[in-house]
Order: structure tokens, then C-alpha cells, then sequence
């Protein structure tokens, strides 16, 4: 009964951490978002004349530069192999990329006009963009090893609202709206190896590492509800009809759930990809257009375009826990995992809200008490296991500190609770040869299983300490 009354007073508690921060001026129409997590900075992509692509540092959420880009920026992609920025604009034929650490205009690659979407073979550090004009069709297929544009592709009948990549395969899947196909490229050869026949004017593509299917939302007319398609093998498995229009996409990891944004259902449905069936549906604001699952502390953002505000979603329970007025037209969030903030770029008022959760960030999590030396991960590359040299002084006392795995997104994929410190008989028995000492007493190594893990870069984070390591097959 008490431990019941504690939560029912908690729980409001728990409910109120989240909060409106502070609101940063960029000028009109910023429609994309993007997170350096290297050099803690937030682009914010604009549609106007000049100074298109505003950088904000994340610590103190001051913006820092205005770089002069061309105009009607449409999407932006960090990459994390190379610490560069990759800018999109939909008005002109280039991708330009940009030094994450500078902020310097490196070069721009000529492509074609239109481009949007984008989609990053991390294992290979290839990056593919399509084109959303009608009467160009194509992707474009760059070499970030090079900064160098490897070939473009025109299959027929292609705009390309959104891409995926399958890391087992090594395949990207592009949408091909007016043929009703989703099309599939080889990433090893670049090029179209075949497709899909989805018999509706696919949306939004989403490529699940857990299940390897690829979700598909779309309509059969523009007055039908869209419907979900899930695909494996090149082929359809499973359908389910989900909402009027659905604009965006997001998988939880944890709960292995999709959450879809219903635009004109103002309603987030929740999809259980374990057996493939709808789980619920969340009433939300109006208009919700882009979702952004927080894996720090399990909840979903959505951006509500019509209502102005941000519904936050508890994903444990799929229930909301709180709505905060932000700036006119959110349209795009991103999410700054080292503070733990969450941005939201408001089209209509040309503003970034920024919005913060009292569960502390990465860089705020550091124990006083932890002195990290050295941490290591071996073999790097790792195909099945790695073992991570975990090392600390606690001055005796116990001190549990959880290692976590990250994807390139920023998002937690696993977390490993860290062991105490072993004892001398433990250390002698394991670590400590007759000539020489491999570990001190206070280090630890931990084995840690890659089962389920796809091939890419991910980053392990202990402390404040954060290691980047390669998986392959």
C-alpha cells in the first residue's frame, strides 16, 4: 500500500520533468535539424536567401555561426565516420559538405535538383540521396571515403520521398511513387537489382535491424486510409490498415515498437513488430508531423504542426505524460544525447525550442567518484563479441557504472550493467601472471555479445568516455 501511495505521488513528478528551456531566434523557415554529437552542435537547415544553415552550440544552446549555403535547404545528414556535415537543398544539383569542425564549406558534388532524402551505408561510408522532382527520377550515389559522386541512377518513374538501407544485404530501397514499386539497389554493384510491387503510392520506408523487414506507408488513393506493408524477402508478409495520412515513422529499440504519426488522424498508432498488430492509438496534438524516440529516457516526441506544441509519450505504458507549447509550425526535432535536449525547429515562426528532460544527459552523468585511466575494446573490428577493458579507482567503495552501446543515430541499442571491482583473490585467479600484472585490481574486462547487432559503427560509452568500434560479418 505505501510503496503504491509513493508512486501515485511520484508519478506527477516523473510526469513534470520535462520543459520548455529556452527559445533560440534563426530566422524564417528552418525545416531541417541535425546533431554533431562529436563537436556537440545543432544545424538548423533554412529556406531562404542566404546565410541558410545556422550552427548552434548544444552546451549553451548560442548560436556560434551562419554559414552561406545555397538556398532552400532540405535536409541535412552528420556522418560520423568522417565528421562531416552533408547538406541537401532542393532547388539546385549539389550536395555540399561541410568540416563538422570548422564549419567550412569543403566542396560541393553536382548531382541533380531535388534532392531530399538521404541514407548512409555506415559500414562502407557510402552515402545515397534521391531526387522528389517528377520529370528527373533519380539517386544519386556518393562516395564519402572521396567526397566524390560514384554514379546516379534513373530508374524509371522515381521520386524519391524516402530511402533505407539494409545493412544484411547491403541493399537501399527507394520509392518510386507513380510505378508503385519500391526499388532496390545493390550496394555493392549500384545498381538496380529488382523491386517490390507495393499496388499503392508508397510514403515513408523504415528498415527494421531486429526482424530485417522493411515497413512501407502509403495509400492506394488519396482518399483511402494509408495503409502499413510489411516486407521481407522482397516480399510482402503483412498489411494492416493504420490511419488517414501517416508522415513519419519512428522504432523503438526497447520495446520493439513502431510508433506512426497520423497528420490528419492527430493520433500516434503503436505497432507491436513482434507479432505485426496494432497495440493502440494515442490521441496527440493537431497535425503531428515528425516523431524522435529518446532511448535515454524511453520516451516519443511528437511535433504537432497545426496545435503548436509537443506531445511527450511515456513508451513503457504508450501513454502521454505531458504536452508543451513550443513556436508556430514545429516541424523537425533532433535530439542532443549528451545533454539530453531535445530541439524542435518551428517553421512558421523561425525559431528552435529546445526542451529538457531532468533525467541528465550523457556529459552530466560522470561520477565524481569514477577516475577513468584507459578504456579498450577488442578485436576492433568485432564480429560476434567484444571484450572492453573497464577501468577505475573507487577508493573502495562499490560503484556500479553501466556500459552502453550506441547506433550512428545516437540512439542506445544496449546497455551492459558494469560489475564491482574484483576482489584480490578474483584478480589473481584471472588477471595476474607470475611475472606480470595484464590489469590492476580496480579493472574490470567485459565480454559483451554482438548477437543482434547489425554491421556498422556504434560508439560504447563508459562515464565520459566514449570508444567508436566497427562490426562486420
Amino acid at each position: 500500500m505505501i510503496k503504491k501511495l509513493m508512486l501515485f505521488i511520484l508519478l506527477p513528478l516523473f510526469a513534470s520533468s520535462q520543459y520548455l528551456e529556452t527559445t533560440i531566434e534563426v530566422a524564417r523557415f528552418p525545416v531541417t535539424l541535425e546533431y554533431n554529437d562529436i563537436y556537440n552542435k545543432v544545424y538548423c537547415g533554412l529556406r531562404r536567401e542566404h546565410n541558410n544553415l545556422i550552427v548552434i552550440n548544444s552546451e549553451n544552446n548560442q548560436i556560434i555561426r551562419q554559414v552561406e549555403v545555397s538556398a532552400n535547404a532540405s535536409n541535412l545528414l552528420f556522418n560520423r565516420i568522417n565528421h562531416n556535415l552533408y547538406y541537401n537543398d532542393i532547388t539546385t544539383p549539389y550536395v555540399t559538405i561541410i568540416d563538422g569542425r570548422t564549419d567550412e564549406i569543403i566542396t560541393r558534388l553536382e548531382t541533380v535538383e531535388g534532392n531530399v532524402p538521404m541514407v548512409l551505408d555506415t559500414v562502407h561510408n557510402i552515402l545515397y540521396t534521391g531526387s522528389t522532382i517528377v520529370w528527373i527520377a533519380a539517386i544519386s550515389i556518393i562516395d564519402c571515403n572521396t567526397d566524390s559522386v560514384i554514379r546516379i541512377l534513373y530508374p524509371h518513374d522515381l521520386y524519391c520521398y524516402d530511402l533505407a538501407w539494409n545493412p544484411v544485404n547491403n541493399e537501399i530501397y527507394g520509392m518510386t511513387a507513380a510505378g508503385r514499386m519500391i526499388i532496390i539497389v545493390s550496394g555493392i554493384t549500384y545498381e538496380i537489382i529488382g523491386g517490390i510491387y507495393v499496388a499503392h503510392t508508397p510514403r515513408k520506408l523504415l528498415w527494421h535491424p531486429g526482424n530485417y523487414c522493411l515497413y512501407v506507408t502509403g495509400s492506394y488513393h488519396t482518399l483511402l486510409n494509408d495503409t502499413l506493408l510489411i516486407c521481407r524477402y522482397r516480399e510482402i508478409i503483412d498489411t494492416l490498415e493504420v490511419g488517414r495520412y501517416i508522415n513519419d515513422m519512428e522504432l523503438n529499440l526497447n520495446n520493439n515498437r513502431l510508433y506512426l504519426a497520423d497528420f490528419y488522424g492527430n493520433e500516434v498508432i503503436v505497432v507491436d513488430t513482434d507479432s505485426n498488430e496494432i497495440l493502440s492509438r494515442i490521441r496527440v496534438g493537431d497535425g503531428p508531423i515528425d516523431l524522435l524516440w529518446n532511448s535515454m529516457n524511453d520516451k516519443l516526441y511528437c511535433a504537432n504542426y497545426r496545435s503548436n506544441d509537443i506531445t511527450i509519450i511515456d513508451c513503457e505504458s504508450d501513454t502521454v505524460i505531458k504536452t508543451i507549447m513550443v513556436g508556430s509550425g514545429p516541424y523537425k526535432l533532433c535530439w542532443n544525447w549528451h545533454q539530453n535536449r531535445v530541439y524542435v525547429a518551428n517553421y512558421n515562426e523561425g525559431t528552435v525550442s529546445v526542451l529538457r528532460d531532468s533525467f541528465s544527459g550523457i556529459d552530466e552523468q560522470e561520477n565524481s567518484d569514477l577516475k577513468m585511466r584507459t578504456l579498450e575494446i577488442s578485436p576492433n573490428p568485432a564480429k560476434t563479441v567484444i571484450r572492453v577493458r573497464v577501468p577505475w579507482a573507487n577508493k573502495g567503495r562499490r560503484l556500479i557504472q553501466a556500459v552502453k552501446i550506441f547506433d550512428v543515430s545516437g540512439k542506445l541499442v544496449k546497455e551492459i550493467a558494469s560489475p564491482a571491482p574484483l576482489s584480490k583473490r578474483q584478480f589473481r585467479n584471472n588477471y595476474a601472471t607470475s611475472s606480470k600484472k595484464v590489469l590492476g585490481r580496480n579493472d574490470k574486462r567485459i565480454e559483451i555479445s554482438l548477437k543482434g547487432i547489425n554491421p556498422g559503427i556504434y560508439f560504447l560509452q563508459f562515464g565520459k568516455t566514449i570508444k567508436k568500434f566497427l562490426v562486420v560479418r
